[in-house]
């Protein structure tokens, strides 16, 4: 290959070389013993020998945290001194997050290596989502082994409490000591029934049910429930589709999210419940490093406006006893409980929090006609017109953005990508062509989705907009991200769901109205 036989990148490549390595998704460059760039061929290069300015004479440890540059540099010498293809996968910050790279090195010269680096971020991300749903099977397991052990020795508590009592019938202090043993059982049976429920080992009675019954008969226990600074909104779909649960365990589900989020908003705030028929596709499995049969699917949210949570939070409120509340309020049981029941009902449930913005728990269930059956999941492809249009896409989260941009430019749209506001204003003011629709993310790091397009709007005027987010429509609503007529796409997607917003958008009047 020419890049290797010609390390400090004299001549020209083939262009069978050229086509090559344009369509290589990785990073390759020389270096020599020093870390000192030779040639740089950055991934999807348009000119594969042409050196960055910034690139040129500098070595590769002034461009990576000093501790990961030493590594990276002893490698390169083990790899020239010895022949040996090292590895090394390493992470850089980018944008206020950490992009991870997996890096070979080998020897391509005398005194020179060639490097070989690929963004393995989102397989990273993936590969810990597959980790947490293993773990938390693993832990459901043994959940399970303890909360029937532990069933077993309650019950002889509670029978020999019950024969001491019949015993000492006359005597109160005696009866009053019994008294608080069994209360005590009682309680460890109730923390036994959510292990059991998180295992999923709970006994079921299924029965087909619209759950915008369950969420009407619910409605007033949550409102005793709750205190009175907490604001209840109810938002159901009216053609709701059935779906098959146990009703007090749907009642169950219902009672731990409202409470966790009552916690969570500690000044009041605005507890919202939804349900609606939505369609799940291949995507979302993908994005959540699960399987999800794809179709048709019932879907019940509960949103707070209280204080949200940090990633660290999120990626372990479902483990049984984790608890970010005080000490001797609250058995981290809760989540665990939910998560449990609703795997067992072979549904699937999905958070989204930041900080300061509250959280939203979305619950999917297998949506099934009246008898019972379910439904054929495929669905038909929504034709699209705008088949040529520009679109503007901005994500942070790159394994959703890769996802959307796929989905887009499969069905015709030219697609220019940013991960952050920054990115996208400088695509908009650099780009030659035209941008019909800014399809954009609502919260993000630095620059949000509200001031992008309003940024965007003030430099193309006639750009569409399409908002998305993870909380619901109407949560969004209330938050006041964005006006009643504006086109919104809440999160997780469908490829059909995509598209049909985006055909919304770009058929609306200018501005987001229509």
């Amino acid at each position: 290959m020419d890049v290797v036989s010609n390390p400090h990148g004299e001549g020209t490549p083939s262009p069978y070389t050229a086509a090559l390595l344009r369509a290589m998704p990785d990073v390759i460059y020389c270096v020599d013993e020093e870390g000192r760039y030779l040639n740089y061929i950055p991934a999807d290069a348009a000119e594969p020998l042409e050196m960055p300015p910034g690139l040129r004479g500098g070595r590769i440890i002034d461009h990576l945290p000093e501790r990961v540059g030493r590594r990276f540099l002893r490698r390169i010498r083990i790899a020239i001194s010895t022949g040996r293809v090292q590895t090394i996968e390493y992470s850089v910050p980018s944008d206020g997050e950490e992009t991870t790279f997996e890096a070979r090195i080998s020897v391509c010269g005398e005194g020179t290596a060639l490097v070989i680096a690929r963004d393995v971020t989102e397989q990273r991300l993936v590969e810990a989502r597959v980790r947490t749903a293993q773990r938390m099977e693993a832990v459901g397991r043994l959940a399970g082994g303890v909360a029937h052990d532990f069933n077993n020795l309650l019950t002889v508590i509670q029978s020999y409490a019950g024969f001491l009592e019949e015993r000492f019938a006359g005597d109160r202090d005696t009866k009053e000591d019994l008294d608080a043993i069994k209360n005590a059982a009682t309680m460890a049976a109730r923390l036994t029934a959510q292990l059991l429920a998180f295992s999923r080992r709970q006994v079921q009675e299924l029965e087909t049910i619209n759950l915008n019954t369950v969420v009407a008969e619910m409605d007033r226990l949550l409102r005793r429930l709750l205190r009175e600074d907490i604001d209840i909104k109810v938002h159901t779909e009216p053609m709701l589709g059935m779906t098959r649960l146990d009703v007090s365990q749907m009642e169950q589900i219902l009672i731990n999210l409202a409470v966790n989020a009552g916690d969570a908003m500690p000044d009041g705030g605005t507890l919202t419940v939804e349900t609606a028929n939505v369609e799940l596709d291949e995507s979302y499995g993908i994005l959540k490093g699960a399987h999800v049969p794809p179709g048709p699917y019932v879907m019940m949210a509960v949103s707070d406006t209280g204080t949200g949570m940090p990633k660290d939070v999120q990626s372990q409120i479902f483990e049984p006893f984790y608890t970010t509340k005080e000490i001797g309020r609250g058995t981290g049981l809760g989540l665990s409980t939910v998560y449990g029941i609703v795997k067992q009902s072979r549904g699937f449930i999905w958070v989204y929090s930041e900080e300061g913005n509250g959280t939203v728990f979305k619950v999917y269930f297998p949506r099934v006609d009246d008898q019972g059956a379910v439904p054929d999941g495929r669905s038909s492809r929504i034709s699209t017109p705008h088949r040529d249009a520009t679109v503007l896409l901005v994500e942070d989260e790159s394994v959703v953005r890769r996802a959307a941009q796929r989905i887009l430019e499969n069905a015709g749209f030219q697609v220019l990508d940013a991960g952050n506001g920054k990115e996208a204003v400088a695509i908009v003011t650099n780009h030659d062509g035209p941008i019909d629709l800014l399809v954009t993310d609502m919260v993000m790091p630095g620059m949000n989705g509200r001031d992008l397009a309003a940024e965007v709007l003030s430099r193309r005027p006639g750009t569409k907009v399409l908002f998305m987010s993870g909380y619901t429509d109407s949560s969004v609503l209330e938050r006041g991200f964005l006006g009643p007529t504006q086109v919104f796409l809440q999160k997780p997607f469908t490829a059909d769901g995509l598209l049909e917003k985006a055909r919304a958008a770009l058929d609306s009047e200018p501005n987001g109205s229509h």
